[in-house]
């Protein structure tokens, strides 16, 4: 892999991190509109978290030329551990979240309309 290429991936790292947490902002939003709308909230909110951590250590490692991330988070106590279950956590969360949402009637302020 080229140099352009390994920083590409990073910076696509980060808007997929983006893109979970501003999914479990707009969950929150719609948190009335029943389980749904919780579950699937937690659920973007352990991807969005977790995949970020990951993503900030990428970025300093690609872009500052620093590993501070790495070395001092993800090799202690298997916190990297704990990051890959949270995303697995949110993954199946997240997947409940559209299932149950399948299920779930459309009531006057559900996202579907009345």
């Amino acid at each position: 892999m080229t140099d352009t290429e390994v920083k590409l991936q990073v910076l696509l790292l980060v808007v997929v991190a983006a893109a979970f947490l501003v999914l479990a902002a707009w969950l929150l939003r719609h948190a009335g509109s029943g389980r749904w709308a919780t579950l699937g909230a937690v659920g973007a909110g352990l991807l969005g978290i977790s995949m970020g951590v990951g993503t900030a250590s990428d970025v300093e490692i690609v872009f500052l030329d620093s590993a501070d991330i790495a070395n001092n988070l993800l090799v202690r106590d298997h916190v990297y551990t704990v990051l890959i279950l949270a995303q697995a956590a949110g993954a199946v969360l997240l997947a409940a979240a559209f299932a149950v949402s399948r299920r779930t009637p459309s009531g006057r302020d559900g996202i579907y309309g009345p």
